[in-house]
């Protein structure tokens, strides 16, 4: 197969989780590979404010799909696909973290907003330590709708009750972040509808791509893509769905994965 384009998630696949620089055996892969005609895309849960300045450099991307694809960037980070969580939703959402008390984050198009709970919530998000500029405490906010569509939510406390919660929302989909961490998001749409948003852009069709990824939201568009490839620190359901797991991230499971299939 003549393989076109090239699709990252960040963490755990070309960065350790939450941070702001890749992996060193990374980014050297992916110049060879760029030299070698190919398009670099991410694929990230991230929101797109959090793929910092060092990462779109090293990386040399092209264009993001990001918060696990209901936002979608161009090489101008013009948004070309934005899909949001219903309004009702939303409102019904930021109740609820009040009631049930466990920290929620928000995603907006340029900020992550928190209704209840926003110091644990900065404690353990990651990143957000060293960007809290970009973590807006809205705990005294009476009016969430102010700060426009959400997309996104980031919820820390017991994945079971998280799970339990579209029988509530059927409108949403939940999926496990990290341990006591859940993320939800439109239902109908994922890592890989954003992509496809984006191949309409670029004129590439899904065979022609190859994606890494590690983790649950990976899933979909490792399944769908031309070819998947998962990390060897990937989850079991990553692996399953993937054609090829290659090494972990850490040990250059990239590289490993590009020279196997002949690609640099």
């Amino acid at each position: 197969m003549n393989y076109k384009a090239l699709v990252f998630d960040l963490d755990g696949t070309l960065t350790p989780s939450a941070a702001q620089r890749c992996y060193p055996e990374v980014c050297p892969v992916l110049r060879q590979a760029k030299e070698k005609g190919l398009h670099i895309f991410i694929a990230t849960g991230r929101s797109s404010f959090f793929v910092m300045k060092d990462i779109r450099e090293e990386t040399g991307v092209e264009a993001m799909v990001t918060a696990n694809g209901m936002i979608v960037l161009d090489k101008d980070e013009n948004i070309l696909a934005f899909h949001p969580i219903a309004r009702e939703t939303f409102l019904d959402l930021v109740r609820d973290s009040r009631e049930k008390d466990y920290p929620a984050g928000f995603k907006f198009k340029d900020q992550i907003a928190v209704f209840n709970g926003y110091e644990r919530f900065v404690a353990r998000y990651g990143s957000a330590k060293v960007n809290q500029y970009l973590i807006k405490n809205a705990e005294d906010c009476t009016d969430p709708t102010v700060f426009g569509e959400t997309v996104d939510v980031f919820m820390f406390g017991d994945p079971d009750y998280f799970f339990s919660l579209p029988e509530r929302f059927p409108d949403l989909t939940v999926i496990l972040a990290r341990h006591q961490a859940c993320e939800a998001y439109p239902k109908g749409f994922n890592k890989f509808t954003g992509l496809q948003d984006l191949f309409r852009s670029y004129g590439l069709k899904e065979e022609e791509v190859i994606a890494f990824g590690d983790s649950e939201n990976d899933e979909e568009m490792l399944k769908r893509c031309g070819l998947g490839v998962a990390m060897g620190n990937g989850t079991e359901g990553a692996k399953k769905a993937a054609d090829f797991v290659t090494l972990p991230c850490d040990q250059d499971g990239i590289g490993y994965a590009l020279r196997h299939f002949g690609l640099i």
